[in-house]
C-alpha cells in the first residue's frame, strides 16, 4: 500500500467492486435460495484481495468489509469484523509462498473464510440460540457450498483488477 495515485485508484476500485458484488448479492442472489441457503460473498472477496495484496492489505480490506457488512446487512452481525479481518490476514500470508496469487490459492483461502464464517454462525446459534445442531448444519453446509460456486467469478474480477492496477515491482 504505497503512497502513490496508482495505489489509491486500485484500492478505490477494490472498494467499488465490493459494492457491486454486494449489490449483486442483495438484489439477485438473495432471491435464489438453494435449500434455504443464501450465498455469502464477503469472505471470498476478502480472501481474493488478501491473496493479491498481502496480509496487511488483506487485513485492512477485511476490516473495512467487515465493518460494512456489520453496518448494513442483517445477517452479518459483529462477527463479520473479526472473521473478515482474519481471513484477509491468513489469505495474505499465502502470498509469501506464491500460493495465493493463482486460482488455487484464492479457492483455498476463500474456502477457509467460508468455513470459519459458517463455523462461527453454527457455534453462535447452537450455543446462544438453542437450535439443534443438525438443523444448523442443514443450512450451513449448503450455504457454504453455494457460496463457493462464486469463487470463480470473484477470482477473475479481482485478478483483472490486480493486473490492471498493479503497483508493485515484481515480475
Amino acid at each position: 500500500m504505497g503512497r502513490n495515485n496508482g495505489s489509491q485508484v486500485k484500492w478505490g476500485v477494490y472498494a467499488l467492486s465490493y459494492l457491486v458484488m454486494y449489490f449483486i448479492k442483495i438484489c439477485i442472489l438473495n432471491r435464489i435460495p438453494i435449500y434455504g441457503a443464501l450465498p455469502e460473498l464477503a469472505p471470498l472477496v476478502v480472501a481474493a484481495v488478501g491473496c493479491y495484496e498481502g496480509s496487511l492489505g488483506g487485513a485492512l480490506y477485511g476490516l473495512g468489509v467487515g465493518f460494512f457488512c456489520s453496518a448494513v446487512y442483517f445477517r452479518g452481525g459483529s462477527m463479520m469484523i473479526p472473521i473478515c479481518t482474519v481471513t484477509g490476514v491468513l489469505a495474505g500470508l499465502t502470498t509469501r509462498r506464491q500460493i495465493g496469487k493463482n486460482f488455487l490459492g484464492v479457492v483455498l483461502c476463500g474456502a477457509m473464510g467460508i468455513l470459519v464464517l459458517e463455523g462461527a454462525r453454527v457455534f453462535y446459534y447452537y450455543t446462544f440460540g438453542g437450535n439443534a445442531m443438525e438443523t444448523l448444519l442443514r443450512i450451513a453446509v449448503p450455504e457454504g457450498l453455494y457460496s463457493l460456486v462464486f469463487v470463480i467469478p470473484i477470482y477473475f474480477v479481482y485478478a483483472a483488477i490486480y493486473q490492471r492496477y498493479r503497483t508493485d515491482t515484481e515480475l
